[in-house]
């Protein structure tokens, strides 16, 4: 539906230099507050980051106007978090053309990983482990195909999907082993409607709207994204 409007590419541009902001100005904080520590601190950090990545991509596209498209951005965070299902965030596509409204929505689990090195051709070799990782996988995957894992690393944020970690039987993530996007890359393909599950997605009418999504799927933070074509013949 946008690929006439020519924006996919440059939306996938504004929420990866969103990503690359938050991730390195968060790391800095801790740098240095981590070590002997990292079980506390890792699951805050991961928290905090999805808080600050969500509302700068509303900061840098609500209101915006690209090509014809309006988009609008609302986001919601629980005031106490759950880990009932294994998602820390639910983002949601919708789209309206002509008055006509679909959404779709994926889950995700976000861990903060290290980068171990670089790869032949210079890709990153990303690691992390977590005693939680594949009960928070399936949890998902109970839900929705369409949930991933969001690894958060001091040279922004990858994404793996769900279901290959979990066919791991295994609780950690290495890149050597899985399939994954960069947060740019993957939101692209959200945009392109290559990713998202129209089931699960609500329409929003308000804020009541994403906290009733929210505690349905027992997830702790929404980002819900619109795009509103009109005249598009």
């Amino acid at each position: 539906m946008l690929k006439k409007h020519r924006i996919t590419r440059r939306l996938g541009t504004i929420v990866r230099e969103a990503s690359e902001e938050v991730v390195q100005r968060i790391l800095d904080i801790y740098k240095g507050n981590i070590r002997g520590r990292e079980e506390d601190i890792t699951a805050q950090l991961g928290s905090e980051i999805t808080i600050h990545l969500i509302e700068e991509i509303k900061k840098r596209l609500d209101g915006e106007e690209l090509n014809g498209v309006k988009f609008d951005v609302y986001t919601y965070k629980k005031k106490k978090e759950e880990k009932l299902t294994g998602a820390d965030l639910a983002g949601v596509l919708e789209i309206e053309v002509n008055g006509k409204k679909t959404s779709k929505a994926y889950l995700a689990q976000a861990k903060v990983c290290q980068i171990k090195r670089e790869d032949r051709v210079g890709n990153p070799v990303i690691y992390c482990y977590d005693k939680n990782i594949n009960d928070q996988a399936s949890k998902m995957l109970n839900i929705t195909s369409d949930s991933f894992f969001f690894l958060y690393t001091k040279q922004g944020i990858y994404v793996i999907p769900a279901i290959e970690v979990c066919s791991t039987c295994k609780n950690s993530i290495n890149t050597e082993e899985l399939h994954y996007h960069t947060f740019g890359v993957f939101y692209e393909e959200f945009f392109k409607c290559f990713v998202g599950d129209h089931k699960i997605a609500p329409i929003y009418k308000d804020v009541k709207t994403l906290a009733t999504f929210a505690e349905e799927y027992k997830v702790n933070n929404v980002l819900y994204i619109k795009a509103t074509i009109k005249n598009d013949g």
